[in-house]
């Protein structure tokens, strides 16, 4: 909190080790809002077991939307504590049956709600199919942010994400090491023109030198539309994309 720093979005989804407790614990003791996600991790690395099972033996699209829509406008489990966004990820270079019934409960969700998505793109493929079905499923293009594109090394697969409107995550910096990244790339995908018609931005993306307790943060822009970051206000007024004045890249 005496670095600046209001908010943390933490987009860790429930099979992933999302710990409210924590959470609530950390916000309390630093003073810094803390808005946690609802959502599961892509089948090859997530939980899928059970919801699979139910697939087979139950009504898991119905089921996978209760339980989204309930810990966004209830809480989870019995904390009382509400997520303010809705996670969702997909393998590298396919969208599983299991993955898609998380892309339709989120943007039915979102449709109802308003609340927010971020993906989670795999080795940085399928962001323009995660775009264009949760859209296709009923959620807004600007409700939606495409994650972890400095993996993406497609300019084609960039702007076909960028024209549906979508916001756009170069969210690795610095990390490149175990992403597969490249931050070179990074920065020149986040250089290229994108039609004004294309309300799309990259998102503030921090991270920490190894062996440095020293955080840096890097916020990128599209040519003409000057600096835009991700900000959730809180989880009960979320807005992205607030303009702010021109930082130092860190």
């Amino acid at each position: 909190e005496r670095c600046g720093l209001q908010t943390v979005i933490d987009a860790t989804p429930a099979d992933c080790g999302r710990n409210m407790a924590f959470l609530k614990a950390v916000s309390e003791r630093t003073g810094v809002h803390i808005v946690a996600s609802s959502g599961y991790y892509y089948e090859g690395e997530g939980a899928p077991a059970y919801f699979k099972f139910r697939m087979a033996y139950g009504d898991a699209p119905e089921e996978i939307y209760q339980m989204m829509r309930r810990e966004v406008t209830e809480g989870v489990g019995d904390t009382g504590i509400r997520t303010g966004v809705l996670k969702v990820a997909t393998s590298a270079g396919r969208i599983t049956d299991y993955e898609d019934l998380f892309l339709r409960a989120a943007a039915r969700v979102s449709a109802e709600t308003g609340t927010r998505i971020i993906t989670h793109t795999q080795a940085g493929t399928m962001g323009s199919e995660q775009a264009r079905r949760l859209i296709s499923y009923g959620a807004k293009p600007e409700h939606i942010m495409i994650g972890h594109l400095d993996n993406c090394t497609d300019m084609d697969e960039l702007l076909k994400i960028f024209e549906q409107g979508v916001y756009g995550g170069f969210d690795r910096l610095g990390i490149q090491g175990f992403t597969g990244g490249r931050r070179s790339w990074a920065w020149r995908a986040a250089a290229t023109p994108i039609s004004s018609s294309s309300p799309t931005t990259a998102s503030s993306a921090c991270w920490a030198t190894p062996g440095s307790t020293r955080s840096r943060t890097l916020r990128t822009w599209p040519t003409g539309t000057g600096p835009t970051s991700l900000r959730t206000s809180s989880p009960g007024s979320r807005r992205w994309g607030s303009a702010r004045s021109r930082p130092r890249p860190w």
